[in-house]
């Protein structure tokens, strides 16, 4: 079973604050989110990194080779995945619901180069929870995984009131 990464050891709300007319992400309390980023061009993965750390408050685990991610998500805590959907030598459509079967509640944030989307619809219904296009506005794909983070927060919440409850 998937166990929540550290940004969920102590639950708070992740906040957009108004500054100067400029939205700033804010966490009260809150560990930084781990975020593995799937793709075999490093290219892509320094940019997502740069973006999202200049975003703040995000710890970015990278991986080049999608053979490699299920294992990483057994050794890692991890909160959300970025994954690509267009690998050479491996269906990056079939890696998203590898990860479901395992991590059912683990957000999958799909990109393409390729906007085809027929391709962007069967990785959804393969189990990717969002899709983010190229080129990445870094407040926007900031604002994505937030909500991802949010989705999951509100899924763990639910559960736990089950428990409580006597529910199933």
């Amino acid at each position: 079973m998937y166990q929540l990464g550290p940004a969920f050891a102590d639950v708070t709300d992740v906040l957009w604050v108004l500054t100067n007319g400029l939205w700033k992400r804010e966490t009260r309390n809150m560990p930084e989110p781990t975020l593995l980023i799937v793709d075999e061009e490093t290219s892509a993965i320094e940019r997502f990194t740069r973006s999202l750390r200049g975003e703040g408050g995000y710890r970015v685990l990278h991986e080049t080779d999608p053979g490699n991610v299920l294992n990483r998500l057994e050794t890692e805590n991890v909160d959300v995945v970025l994954c690509d959907v267009d690998f050479k030598g491996a269906s990056g459509i079939s890696l998203i619901g590898d990860i479901r079967a395992r991590h059912l509640r683990l957000p999958v944030v799909i990109y393409s180069e390729n906007d085809n989307s027929e391709r962007i619809v069967e990785a959804m219904e393969n189990g990717a929870t969002n899709y983010v296009s190229q080129p990445m506005e870094p407040r926007l794909l900031a604002r994505t995984v937030d909500a991802a983070l949010s989705n999951l927060r509100l899924v763990g919440e639910v559960e736990k009131l089950k428990r409580r409850l006597g529910g199933d």
